[in-house]
Formats: C-alpha cells, structure tokens, sequence
C-alpha cells in the first residue's frame, strides 16, 4: 500500500515538472518572436506623397485582319504558276495565281469573229433600209444581233480575265492550299490574303465602364509572344447593343502593326484608361489586413501607431489612399506585422527595404 502512495506521489511531481518546464518554454519562444521589452524595433518607412492615379479597366480580345479574303477561283481550270511567297507581303494589283487560259482565249477570238460579222450586217442593213429595199423589222432584227455579239464577247473578255488572280488589296499572303498543275474548279481556295497593318482588337466592356468611353480613347495591349512590348490602339468603333447575356458592348481598336508582329487571331490582355487623377499612394506592402479592415503603421515621435485607413485604386505596387492617413506620414513598410500601436520603433535606411516596381510582376 505505501509503494502505490509513493509512486502516485512520484507520477504527480513528475506532471507538475513537465506542465512547468513547458509553460517555461513556450514565455521563452514568445520573447524570441519579438523584441525585448523596452527594445524599439527597427523598421524602413516611405513618406506618403500625392502621385498621378489612373481608373482603369481589364480586359481580353482578339486580333483580326483589318481587310481578310480567302483567294479563290471563279473559273475551273488547272493552275498554270503561282506568282506568290507563302507568307511574304503583296500590293493591290499583284498577280497572285494564272491558270491555263487557252480555251478562253479561243472562245474569246470566236466571239470577236461573230461580233465583226455582226457589225457588218448591221452596216448593211441601216444601207439597205436607208433605200427601202427592207423593212424596219429586218433592220432592227440585225440590230438586235450586234448588241448580242457585243454581249458576247464582253463575257468571253471576263471569262479570259478570271485566268488571271490579282490582290485586291495590300495584305499578306497565307500559306499554299493548292499547287502548280492542280486543277482548280470555281470557288476552290488557293490561298488567304490579310490585311495586318493596322490590326483591329476585338473585345468587349462591361456596361458599367461605359460612360467616359468613347471612339478616340487610347488603350494599352499585350501578347504573351511579345512579353516585354505594349501595343498601342485606339478604339475606333463601338457596338450598338449591349448584349443582355453577358451585359458587355463589343468594342473594336485599331493595332499600328507596322512591324507584323501581331498576326490575326491572337489573344491579347488589354487595358483601358478611364480617368486620372492626383491620389495619396503609399507602397502596397505596407498594408495589413485584420477581417474586413485594412491599416498600416505610421512612425510617429519614435513610435508606432496603427491607422486604419480606406483603399482606393490599386496601380503596379502601388496603393490610392482615400482616408486615414496624410501627406508626409511616415508609413511604415516592414516588419509591421509584429509591430504593437505605441511600440518604440528606430527608423533606419535601408535601399533595398522596398520592392521595385519593375519586379513586382503587375
């Protein structure tokens, strides 16, 4: 009976070591986390300054030839050349395609043939019919005749031209869908020609934006093909209806493409500015966030105090702050998440202290 007192005894000593020697551990962590009582922390600060803001709106298209055909035949005959490099610029005029035009020419000279005969009899006739030796019926009849070889051989002529394929308008050429020798029958594709420079933009705008936008505004693109270049345009037409699905307008802007990097098709990012303004900012980093309410810390007389403050527009690291702070506050920039309003703080300077915005990524 003792031994069971005494290892009872034994166990509860032991509980009450390891409760303590925990309890002790866990004030030695919380000290580590923070800084000495009545050591102030060191921290970087910016001053908040008033900086131009732009309202701005998001948004995603895509890229379409200004002027797009596919080059077709509107004859069946075999091609005799292609006069075009897949891919390479073309003018207006420009032969792009012949095909084998014999038989057109052959029944090009037949009509020419019937249409001298024709004219002939018609000179006949207005002779005889100025004597009297036949009647009106026969004189208009032979009229008649020479007006329908002259329409005759005006289709051969046509018929002889579609022999020949020409650009109808500067572009570039797509690639080869038929080769030398094919035989082509009327309505066949033979290549495709766009117009790229410039470039329309397609996309589309919530209806909320739509006030302060108009034809004439500028707007900022990107392709992920070309990362580091902006494409400007400017919106040239806007939609008539707002479509009742969605609630967006459709927008087109024109591309100066005059390089051809942008080629038709392709999905672009874009972004439209709305309005600017002179707005306090302060760097993004510098807010915290507590639920629903945003603040920052402010250097103030050797020590920190909290502001809760009200965000505006967010801009490339940047943040628009709209109430809770004033200009030339020392706003606080690291180390803030385990700073206590009325903490002692000591302000250093440090270069690297805030990240550039060109690293941001935004």
């Amino acid at each position: 009976m003792n031994h069971r007192w005494i290892l009872a005894a034994t166990g509860v000593v032991v509980l009450a070591t390891g409760i303590w020697l925990l309890a002790g551990n866990e004030d030695d962590g919380g000290q580590e986390r923070g800084p000495a009582a009545g050591q102030a922390a060191h921290v970087n600060v910016v001053t908040a300054e008033y900086e131009l803001m732009h309202d701005r709106v998001n948004a995603v298209g895509s890229t379409r030839a200004h002027k797009a055909v596919e080059i077709t035949s509107e004859v069946d005959a075999r091609i005799q050349a292609l006069h075009f490099d897949e891919g390479e610029p073309v003018n207006e005029g420009d032969l792009l395609v012949a095909l084998d035009d014999r038989r057109a020419r052959a029944e090009l000279e037949s009509a020419a043939a019937r249409l001298d005969d024709a004219e002939a009899k018609h000179r006949r006739a207005q002779r005889l019919r100025a004597d009297g030796n036949i009647s009106a019926a026969e004189a208009d009849e032979r009229q008649a005749e020479l007006r329908g070889a002259r329409a005759e051989k005006a289709r051969a002529r046509i018929a002889l031209d579609n022999h020949r394929i020409h650009a109808p308008f500067d572009g570039v050429v797509g690639l080869r869908e038929k080769s030398a020798g094919a035989w082509l029958r009327a309505g066949d594709t033979v290549t495709t020609l766009d117009s790229i420079s410039p470039m329309e933009l397609h996309f589309a705008i919530p209806e909320r934006y739509l006030g302060p936008i108009e034809k004439g505004r500028s707007i900022q693109a990107r392709n992920k093909a070309w990362p580091d270049h902006v494409f400007h345009a400017e919106i040239t037409r806007l939609g008539s209806r707002v479509d009742p699905q969605s609630r967006n307008l459709r927008m087109i802007a024109l591309i100066d493409n005059e390089e051809a990097r942008l080629r038709p098709g392709q999905f672009m990012t874009l972004s439209l500015t709305l309005e600017e303004r002179r707005s306090l900012v302060i760097p993004e980093e510098a807010l915290l966030t507590e639920g629903r309410q945003q603040y920052v810390f402010v250097a103030e007389n050797g020590e920190a105090r909290h502001r809760a403050i009200e965000r505006g527009q967010r801009e490339r690291g940047r943040v628009e702050i709209r109430s809770g702070l004033s200009q030339g506050d020392q706003v606080i920039i690291n180390g803030q998440d385990r700073l206590r309003d009325g903490q002692a703080v000591e302000v250093g300077e440090d270069a690297e202290a805030l990240v550039p915005r060109d690293r941001e990524g935004a």
